[in-house]
């Protein structure tokens, strides 16, 4: 039931996203695409990895933390956002390359979170 619940509050995330960003952002161009788009991946990251924890086993803080670097994801992708819009005066090269440097990080940074918990787990077993 839970896991239903993390995807639903992803689900309306997004459209709350969709629409601040539609409504604020007059000039569709590439920049406002490219963080529209590294916004949802990051809002579905957190809903993802939060509806596939388990909270059953006695390792719970290891489980939450695959579900921290989601979160710090995304805040760390807004603050981008903002960054290159704001005071980068929102060269598109520049804010894609940061997006997909910023994404690099955090796969691999979740994986390492992600190996440490299986191996947290195992050891529980």
């Amino acid at each position: 039931m839970k896991n239903k619940v993390y995807l639903a509050v992803s689900t309306i995330l997004t459209v709350i996203v969709t629409v601040a960003m539609f409504l604020l952002w007059p000039d569709r161009n590439s920049v406002f695409w490219t963080i529209y788009i590294f916004s949802l991946i990051a809002v579905w990251c957190v809903g993802f990895n939060a509806a596939c924890m388990s909270a059953e086993n006695q390792s719970f803080a290891a489980n939450l933390m695959v579900v921290t670097v989601s979160v710090v994801y995304l805040v760390v992708s807004v603050g981008w956002s903002v960054l290159s819009v704001v005071f980068l005066a929102a060269d598109v090269t520049l804010c894609l390359v940061g997006h997909i440097v910023l994404l690099g990080i955090f796969l691999i940074l979740w994986l390492f979170a992600k190996m440490a918990a299986n191996y947290i787990n195992r050891q529980d077993n």
